[in-house]
């Protein structure tokens, strides 16, 4: 696996996160899910969320292995949120400006959501980039999609992903945990 890291490890690549059958198989659950709940109605393509405590922890395990150690005491990250979430952009389909939600807080464990783990199942399509906004909304990262490529960025970029112009764009992630100083 290969890292590349942005502004000051903000945004983090990392080829090969996941090999092209997990890909396969992902795709194949995204596209046979039924019962799962949206996690956005923000966007205009497929999204669902749903737990799975086993996979959080495998997409962990792979990011503490493909950072090692040093980086991923650095960016103070403890785990993975079990809130899995799928995202399927159809041909037009985009998902405008955003930041993400960072929905977990515990005050006494003093954990946070922290970064965004998005995992690309494919690269079969045009278009359906991943962007990246300075807080004055000027673009300043543009994210290629390759197929088993994870991107881990921080919680709080604002960013975009890109209209897709030909195919299907497929993804899998979850939030990142990690620690934050408890200031009482």
């Amino acid at each position: 696996m290969t890292t590349h890291s942005y502004l000051n490890d903000q945004i983090i690549t990392i080829d090969n996160f996941i090999s092209c059958a997990k890909c396969h198989e992902f795709i194949e659950k995204i596209d046979n899910e039924k019962i799962a709940r949206n996690f956005t109605n923000s966007g205009n393509f497929t999204n669902r969320r749903y737990v799975d405590n086993d996979l959080s922890q495998w997409f962990y395990k792979l990011l503490v292995n493909a950072l090692g150690a040093p980086l991923a005491d650095k960016l103070k990250i403890k785990r993975a949120n079990e809130l899995i979430m799928t995202g399927k952009y159809d041909e037009s389909q985009e998902f405008g400006l955003h930041t993400d939600t960072g929905a977990y807080y515990d005050r006494v464990l003093a954990e946070k959501s922290n970064y965004t783990l998005l995992i690309y199942l494919n690269d079969d399509y045009d278009g359906g980039t991943t962007a990246f906004f300075d807080d004055k909304f000027n673009p300043i990262l543009d994210i290629v999609p390759k197929k088993g490529m994870a991107l881990l960025f921080d919680i709080d970029l604002w960013h975009q992903g890109n209209k897709v112009v030909d195919g299907t764009k497929y993804w899998i992630g979850c939030e990142i945990i990690g620690s934050f100083a408890n200031q009482i």
